[in-house]
């Protein structure tokens, strides 16, 4: 299968797993397992208000804890596609509605049998991180991040940041969205206006 046709594959079911990813090549890390995915975000939002207004759900939480498995595709690949589902614990509902405190959120990328698969500009979740999702429902209590690493935030003592300043390799991704160590209160009410 040549590269176009294995992209164009994967592509198809990047978009059809969380919408967000047009076109995607892989890239190998020297020296290690990992695996890099480079993505196109469909939605790139030019501010908060679109961010918020796209998104169903809206959660200050933290991560309990994630599984990944693999994507099989009808076409053998070079390289497996990696899901991983994490488990959220709601904190907080900024916007909408959930019923259950626990909700599990589906992002592209993971770790499974040695392998580390990860999209550039969007890391895997870590257990115990606390974050702010914009978040859109595709099956009960189950939901994807929208616009990839612009609907993720990282709470760090009390302050939110955008992905961007905490990985180097997701600014180009939130450079317009840049949230650098603002008081959690403040962002919620800038997200409620």
């Amino acid at each position: 299968m040549n590269r176009f046709t294995l992209m164009m594959l994967l592509s198809l079911a990047i978009i059809s797993i969380n919408a967000t990813a047009l076109f995607i090549t892989y890239t190998n890390v020297p020296n290690t397992s990992e695996i890099i995915i480079d993505a196109d975000w469909v939605n790139l939002y030019p501010n908060f208000k679109e961010l918020a207004d796209s998104s169903d759900l809206i959660i200050r939480g933290v991560v309990l804890d994630s599984i990944s498995y693999k994507l099989e595709l009808s076409e053998p690949t070079s390289a497996p596609l990696l899901l991983t589902n994490y488990t959220i614990k709601i904190e907080e509902i900024i916007k909408g509605y959930e019923d259950s405190e626990i909700i599990n959120v589906r992002m592209t990328g993971g770790r499974l049998d040695g392998k580390v698969i990860s999209v550039r500009g969007c890391p895997l979740m870590k257990k115990g991180e606390t974050v702010i999702l914009f978040l859109k429902r595709f099956a009960k209590d189950n939901y994807y991040v929208i616009g990839g690493p612009q609907g993720r935030f990282i709470i760090k003592g009390g302050k939110v940041y955008s992905l961007g300043e905490i990985y180097p390799s997701a600014k180009k991704y939130t450079s317009h969205l840049k949230t650098n160590g603002i008081p959690i209160r403040e962002f919620i009410e800038s997200i409620e206006q």
